[in-house]
């Protein structure tokens, strides 16, 4: 059995990366998880991926929202219909500029082939 060890945490309302990474550093964790929101947290990530001396970043907002309670997950039926993105998209308006840009990801990626 593994167990975790949780070597630090820290708030999202940073004006310097390099506070933030000087600290990461200074734990030496293996998996660092950026919970900034889609897309903030993956820029954030590329960004600094080069500067973090862990094995993994993992842009992981939603996931601790759903673990910690803040945020209930679709029924099951959604879940099995693969619409959970719609059903949190439904409750949390603003999500719908985010997703409008998927369409134009798609057909970049599309194009780059």
């Amino acid at each position: 059995s593994r167990s975790v060890n949780v070597v630090g945490a820290y708030h999202g309302y940073f004006d310097s990366d390099d506070d933030v990474i000087s600290d990461i550093n200074e734990k030496n964790p293996d998996v660092v998880l950026v919970c900034l929101g889609a897309p903030r947290q993956e820029k954030w990530i590329y960004k600094n991926r080069h500067k973090i001396n862990a094995a993994i970043c993992i842009g992981a907002g939603g996931t601790l929202d759903v673990l910690s309670g803040n945020v209930r997950r679709a029924p099951a039926v959604v879940q099995k219909m693969c619409l959970e993105w719609l059903y949190r998209a439904v409750l949390q308006p603003t999500r719908f500029k985010r997703l409008a840009a998927i369409p134009k990801f798609l057909i970049k990626v599309a194009a780059k082939r």
